[in-house]
């Protein structure tokens, strides 16, 4: 059992935006950190095709952390997603070709990026919908967990946003040098424990907790369905 993950721009081939996809992409890099990401996994995230990503793990954790550094790019540089989660069968696992690489956890991917497109409203920054071989309930309990994971996300502001992907890029670093590491601020000041008062405030408005709570909750049922 493996995790595909399918990710459009919206209206990426009306605006041609491969440049935002390249820079899209930059940013999901650089805001994990590469000490999370211990596995090789069937095909690391990558661009595909120009204006898509395109990625397969057979870690439920390594999996959740990339689709994680997706949404907060997503919410950071105010782009619009179809993302599309797939999980089941590969028809060959030693084929790492992202441009031939087949089965039903690609297939799941597929249908589940169909099925945000179709469901999309205009008004939301991230349609993301989750597809297994397994039964409809286990689907719509991880569903329902990326609906509220995605909606902790949405109203977060620009300090707290930034707040959350630096402390997930540099998870040994000082909260009061992350502060420094902040590009905008809602207070400045020079004191390094007002620096860390500060940024400990951006994280917990952010509901930081709460979402990495909820995104462990979802590795943790995607890893059930793996075993």
């Amino acid at each position: 059992m493996y995790i595909s993950i399918r990710l459009d721009l919206k209206h990426s081939r009306e605006d041609s935006r491969y440049e935002d996809m390249n820079s899209f992409f930059s940013l999901i890099h650089k805001s994990i950190s590469q000490n999370t990401l211990a596995t090789n996994p069937i095909i690391q995230l990558q661009v595909r095709n120009g204006d898509e990503l395109f990625g397969v793990y057979d870690n439920a954790k390594e999996a959740t952390i990339v689709i994680s550094a997706i949404l907060n790019a997503s919410k950071k540089m105010n782009i619009p997603i179809y993302l599309g989660i797939g999980m089941g069968s590969l028809n060959q696992t030693h084929n790492r070709n992202a441009h031939e690489i087949n089965g039903e956890s690609i297939w799941m991917a597929t249908t589940a990026l169909n099925d945000a497109k179709e469901f999309a409203t205009s008004s939301q920054l991230i349609t993301c919908v989750f597809k297994s071989n397994k039964d409809n309930l286990y689907d719509s309990v991880i569903n329902l967990l990326f609906e509220y994971l995605i909606e902790i996300l949405e109203k977060r502001n620009e300090q707290q946003q930034e707040a959350v992907m630096l402390l997930d890029a540099y998870p040994d670093t000082s909260y009061s040098e992350l502060y420094e590491k902040l590009t905008s601020h809602g207070t400045t000041t020079t004191d390094s424990e007002k620096k860390r008062i500060y940024f400990t405030r951006y994280l917990s408005r952010s509901r930081y907790d709460k979402y990495n709570k909820i995104l462990e909750t979802i590795s943790d049922t995607m890893n059930r369905g793996l075993s």
